[in-house]
């Protein structure tokens, strides 16, 4: 028993550096539109955490070295997406 490594994380980023981005974190199938795997609600998560308001986005998630990396981006406008990544380990 002990505690969970888990991180949420938000933030911008230039649409052209996606795909290195994606492919950085072990990612090896597209991302899929409208895929959130997130769940609808989780205890205790930031405010700021709202992936499931975004109007257009893609999502994926990937198992890779004991990691889980579930992630949804926005590409509600072309030139800046807005990212959330979830990565906690697994097993």
């Amino acid at each position: 028993e002990g505690l969970d490594n888990l991180a949420l994380i938000s933030f911008h980023m230039r649409s052209d550096d996606l795909s290195l981005f994606v492919e950085q974190l072990g990612f090896t199938k597209p991302l899929r539109t409208r895929y959130n795997p997130f769940p609808s609600q989780m205890d205790e998560s930031p405010k700021w955490w709202n992936p499931h308001s975004l109007p257009e986005f893609v999502g994926g998630t990937v198992l890779n070295s004991g990691l889980c990396r579930e992630l949804v981006v926005s590409r509600t406008n072309k030139d800046m997406l807005t990212v959330f990544l979830r990565t906690y380990e697994v097993g």
